[in-house]
C-alpha cells in the first residue's frame, strides 16, 4: 500500500510533526526508501534526497544503543507479518538527542520484497513529560507509603469503589484477585466504631456538606489485625446538588495511637506514683506528728515548771524550738505535696496590703533580732490585693525569713508594697530586698527548684520554701521572680492582681485569756497512742477539779462515755478498731451522750481535715502537735460553770 501526499491520511498526518515514509527491503537484503516527506528534515536532520539516495543516513542518526534493537525489531515483524511500533533515540545534528516513535505496517510484494508503510513522530516533549510524571508518581507513592496514606473513591450512583495501591497494601489486600465494595469495607470497620463512622457519613450527605468531618477509627486488615486510621473525605455534587461521588484518604495512625496509649499509661503510672507519694507523705506526717506531739507537749509542760533553773529553761526552749522547726518542715513538705498534685485549696478575697505586710513583719521580728538584721516596711497607702491572705502571708514570711537568714550582721531586709503597671495591666508589686550574700548568677535558675540549697547547708531549712512560694503565687494568678548580685543582695518580686473593692478587715481573734482553773468534771480522751494519753493527762492534772479518763480504743471509749457521762470528750480519728467519725456518729446517736461536746484531737490536721471534721459534727478540731493553750481554751469553753449554769 502506497500513501501519497494527496492521500487523506497523509494530509492528516502532515499537520503533525511526523515523517511519512515507504521503506523497501529486497529478498537479498538490499534496502532503500521509496518515499519520505519533508518532515524528515525536522526529525532526523537530513533532506528527503539524502534519505532516498542513502538509507544508511537515517541509520547513522540513530543512537548507537538503539540502532541494533531497531534492526532486530524490523526483522521480527517482517517474519511474523505483524505491524511494528517502537520508540528509540536519534542524534539530531542541531537539536541534540531526540526521542521518536515509529509505526510501520509490512506489505509483501510479488517478488518477495517487503514494503513498509509508516510514519515517525518526534515525541521528545512527551517523553520528558512522561518521565517527570513517572518521577512525580514515584515520589507521591513513596510519600504515601512513608505516611501510610491511601486514597479511594466511591461512585454513589453505581456504588463502584476504587482504591489506590497504598490502600490495598494498608488493608493487606491482593490487587490481582480482590475487588473492593462498600459492603466489604464497612464489614472491616471495628464493630465498636462502625455506627459512629456511618453516622458521620450519613449526617454529611443529609446536610449536603462538601466535607465529611475527619474521624478516627479501627479497621481490620486481611490478616485479622486491627489498625487505627484517620479518615478524611469530600463529596462531589451534580448540577442538581445531589451527591454523586465521595473521594478521600485513609491514613494508618496505629503508631501514633500506640504512642498516645503509652503516654496515657505513663501519665497514669506517674499519677499513681505521685498519689502514692502523696499518700505516703500524708501517712508519714501523721506518724511524725504523734511523737512530735509528745516532744512539744511535754516541753511546754516543763516550761510551766517554776522550779526550772536558768540552764534547764534554756534546754527546754531548745527542745521546743527544735520541735517547732521540725513541725514547720513537715508542714512545708505537705504543702509541696498538695501543690504538686493540684490539691492546694485557696480562698481568694480582697485584702488590705498594709495589714498583711505589717503582720508578716511582726512574725519575723524575733528572728531578725536574733540574727541582728533590721526589718523595714514601706507600703503604699490604700492598696488592696486579690489573694488568699493566709497563703500570701506565708509567702511573705518565707521570703523575709530567707532575707534574714542569708543576710549579714547589721544588715537589713526591706518589704516594699506598691502599685505597678506595664502600660496594659495593673498589679500589686511586693518586693523583699535584702543586703545579704546574694546568689551566683549561674545558680539563679536553680533557686525555685525543690530541695535546692545552693550549697548553703549551714543555714537551717529544707530548700523547698521558695518552690512552694512560687507555686502558691502562680496559683493565686501572680508571678514570683528574683534578681540578685553576688555580695550585694537579692530582691524577690511578687506581682498579683490588685483588689477591686475594699473589704473591712475582720478583727483578729485575740489570744484566749485562759481561766480554766474553775473547770470541773470528767474528761474522756479516746486515742490509741499511750504517749498522747499520758500527755493530756499531765496537762489536765494542773486543774484540781478536772478528772481524766483515757481509752485506747473506740469501743471502750463508747462504753466509758455511756457509763460515766463525761463533760467533754477528746477524740482521735485513727483508732485500731473503728474510725473516729464512726465513734462520733454513735455518740451523737445515743440520747445519753449526744449532748456531750466532742473535740477532735488528731494528727490529721490539714485545713481540709479540719473542715471535714467540723462538718462531721465535732464541736472543735485541734491538730497535733497541739498547743496547750488550745486545749485549755476548749476546757474553758465546755467545762467552766458560768452564772446560771449547773453547780
Amino acid at each position: 500500500m502506497v500513501i501519497g501526499e494527496s492521500h487523506p491520511l497523509a494530509r492528516t498526518l502532515s499537520r503533525l510533526p511526523s515523517m511519512i515514509f515507504q521503506y523497501r527491503v529486497e529478498p537479498d537484503g538490499a534496502c532503500r526508501y521509496e518515499y519520505v516527506n519533508r518532515a524528515i528534515e525536522a526529525i532526523f536532520g537530513v533532506t528527503p534526497d539524502q534519505a532516498l539516495n542513502d538509507p544508511m543516513t537515517i541509520r547513522g542518526r540513530m543512537h548507537p544503543d538503539d540502532a541494533s534493537q531497531v534492526q532486530r525489531y524490523y526483522e521480527h515483524c517482517a517474519a511474523s507479518r505483524t505491524p511494528l511500533r517502537l520508540q528509540y533515540r536519534i542524534q539530531h545534528p542541531g537539536q541534540g538527542l531526540l526521542w521518536v516513535e515509529e509505526y510501520a505496517e509490512p506489505e509483501l510484494l510479488p517478488n518477495g520484497a517487503m514494503l513498509w508503510h509508516g510514519q515517525v513522530f518526534e515525541i521528545t516533549d512527551y517523553k520528558i513529560l512522561g518521565s517527570e510524571l513517572s518521577l512525580s508518581r514515584a515520589r507521591l507513592r513513596e510519600a504515601c507509603d512513608m505516611a501510610k496514606l491511601g486514597h479511594w473513591e466511591v461512585d454513589l450512583r453505581s456504588d463502584d469503589v476504587w482504591w489506590c495501591h497504598a490502600t490495598y497494601e494498608m488493608l493487606g489486600c491482593d490487587t490481582s484477585d480482590f475487588n473492593p465494595t462498600s459492603e466489604e469495607y464497612w464489614g472491616r470497620v471495628h464493630p465498636d466504631d462502625v455506627d459512629r463512622v456511618k453516622a458521620n457519613h450519613e449526617r454529611t450527605l443529609k446536610a449536603k456538606w462538601p466535607d465529611i468531618p475527619t474521624i478516627e477509627y479501627r479497621i481490620r486488615r486481611s490478616n485479622g489485625e486491627f489498625i487505627w486510621v484517620i479518615h478524611r473525605a469530600r463529596v462531589r455534587f451534580d448540577d442538581d446538588g445531589e451527591p454523586v461521588q465521595i473521594f478521600g484518604t485513609i491514613q494508618d495512625i496505629s503508631d501514633r495511637k500506640q504512642l498516645e496509649e503509652a503516654l496515657v499509661e505513663s501519665k497514669s503510672a506517674a499519677d499513681r506514683a505521685n498519689q502514692f507519694k502523696s499518700d505516703f507523705i500524708l501517712g508519714m506526717s501523721h506518724e511524725l506528728r504523734t511523737p512530735l506531739n509528745a516532744v512539744l507537749g511535754f516541753g511546754q509542760l516543763l516550761q510551766y515548771d517554776p522550779d526550772l533553773t536558768t540552764e534547764q529553761a534554756i534546754c527546754v526552749e531548745e527542745i521546743r524550738a527544735a520541735g517547732q522547726h521540725l513541725l514547720g518542715l513537715i508542714d512545708e513538705i505537705l504543702d509541696l505535696s498538695k501543690i504538686e498534685t493540684g490539691r492546694v485549696e485557696l480562698t481568694i478575697s480582697t485584702e488590705d496590703c498594709r495589714a498583711l505586710a505589717e503582720e508578716a513583719i511582726s512574725l519575723v521580728t524575733s528572728l531578725a533580732e536574733a540574727r541582728q538584721v533590721r526589718p523595714e516596711l514601706k507600703v503604699q497607702d490604700e492598696l488592696q490585693v486579690d489573694c488568699d491572705p493566709m497563703r500570701l502571708r506565708q509567702v511573705m514570711v518565707n521570703l523575709l525569713s530567707n532575707g534574714i537568714k542569708y543576710n549579714r550582721p547589721n544588715g537589713a531586709v526591706t518589704l516594699t508594697v506598691s502599685h505597678d503597671t506595664d502600660g496594659t495591666k495593673d498589679s500589686v508589686r511586693i518586693d523583699v530586698q535584702d543586703t545579704g550574700i546574694g546568689i551566683p548568677e549561674d545558680r539563679i535558675a536553680d533557686v525555685f527548684r525543690p530541695f535546692e540549697r545552693l550549697g548553703r547547708g549551714h543555714v537551717e531549712g529544707t530548700g523547698i520554701g521558695l518552690a512552694i512560694s512560687k507555686k502558691l503565687v502562680e496559683t493565686m494568678g501572680g508571678t514570683l521572680s528574683v534578681e540578685s548580685k553576688r555580695g550585694v543582695g537579692s530582691r524577690f518580686s511578687i506581682l498579683l492582681p490588685p483588689g477591686n473593692d475594699v473589704q473591712s478587715a475582720e478583727p483578729s481573734t485575740p489570744s484566749v485569756a485562759l481561766n480554766a482553773e474553775r473547770a470541773r468534771g470528767l474528761v474522756l480522751h479516746i486515742d490509741d497512742s499511750m504517749t498522747n494519753l499520758r500527755l493530756l493527762q499531765r496537762v489536765l492534772s494542773r486543774l484540781n477539779d478536772v478528772d481524766y479518763m483515757g481509752s485506747p480504743t473506740g469501743s471502750l471509749g463508747l462504753d466509758l462515755a455511756t457509763a460515766y457521762k463525761p463533760r467533754l470528750i477528746f477524740l482521735d480519728l485513727e483508732l485500731p478498731d473503728m474510725h473516729g467519725f464512726e465513734v462520733l456518729e454513735r455518740l451523737r446517736s445515743m440520747a445519753s451522750t449526744r449532748h456531750i461536746p466532742v473535740v477532735g484531737l488528731t494528727a490529721r490536721a490539714s485545713a481540709k481535715d479540719v473542715s471535714k471534721g467540723i462538718e462531721a459534727g465535732f464541736d472543735r478540731y485541734i491538730g497535733m502537735p497541739f498547743d496547750i493553750d488550745e486545749v485549755m481554751a476548749a476546757i474553758q469553753a465546755y467545762m467552766v460553770d458560768h452564772d446560771g449554769d449547773r453547780p
